[in-house]
This record gives structure tokens, sequence and C-alpha cells, in this order.
């Protein structure tokens, strides 16, 4: 089982130009007996990607293929946690560290015109389309149940 450490997410820092908000650290410190149960309820618990991504290298380099961070235009101030497998990916907003919603951009998801805004460059992130979860924690429950439900298929 593979978590983040705190040299990998100074790593991830580093590499990106970034700080993550306190938060997602200290979730990555005391929660790894949820993000366990997580991995250990998925088909694939060797994939340290999927929903909330536990290896620094993938962060990194999904990130700097996406051009992020970026400070202008669609994606400003968000940073890639982690994704679906899919090429869909989850978001933390980097501006705002009050704002622990996790961002959700789904390629198959919603026209485009009802969740981006033309006007502001950026998408609509207020749109529940684009808000996976209110919060790490939430996000990685999300995660345990759709696990557990897709295993009685």
């Amino acid at each position: 089982m593979r978590y983040l450490e705190m040299s990998d997410i100074q790593m991830i820092e580093e590499r990106l130009g970034i700080r993550f908000p306190e938060y997602y650290s200290r979730f990555h410190r005391e929660e790894r007996a949820l993000i366990h149960e997580m991995r250990a309820s998925d088909s694939a618990p060797e994939d340290h990607s999927i929903c909330l991504a536990t290896d620094p290298n993938t962060i990194v380099e999904a990130n700097e293929l996406g051009g992020l961070p970026c400070s202008d235009g669609p994606l400003r101030g968000k940073i890639i946690i982690g994704s679906d497998g899919c090429g869909n990916f989850s978001l933390l907003n980097l501006d705002d560290p009050d704002d622990r919603t996790i961002y959700f951009i789904d390629h198959d998801g919603y026209e485009y015109d009802e969740i981006f805004n033309q006007a502001a460059n950026d998408f609509d992130w207020s749109h529940p389309g684009l808000q996976q979860a209110r919060n790490l924690r939430e996000l990685i429950q999300n995660q345990i149940r759709l696990n557990k439900e897709s295993k009685h298929w």
C-alpha cells in the first residue's frame, strides 16, 4: 500500500511550484486507515492514481501534462490530485485555502457551454456537476461505497 509521505508532498510542491492547503497534508497524515480502506476495496488496489492519488510522480506528471498549475485561463488555481482512470480528473483549489471542495472534470459529463463561463474564461465551479465532494473525507467515503457496489455486479 502506497501513502503520500510529507517528503512526497514537499517534492510535489517543489516540482510544481505550489503550496498545498494544510488540510491536504493533514489528511494524508491522519487518514491512512481510510485511504487503506479505499485501496483495499478497489478492484485494482495497486493503482495509486485512482480517486486520491498517493503516488507523487503520478501527481506531478498529471499536472505537467495538463499544464497545471496555471495562473490564467481555465483551471487557474487548480491542481490535479487524482483521476478515475478514464481521463477525468479530481482537483483542489489552491487559491482559496478555505475551499475544501473536490472538483471533477468529466469529459463525458455536461455540455461545455453549460459548465464553462466564456466571460470569465474558466469553468463555472459552482455548477454541481463539477463538484465531486465537499471535502477529501467525503471523496474517499464515496469511492469506498462505489468500489463495494461495483463488486456486487
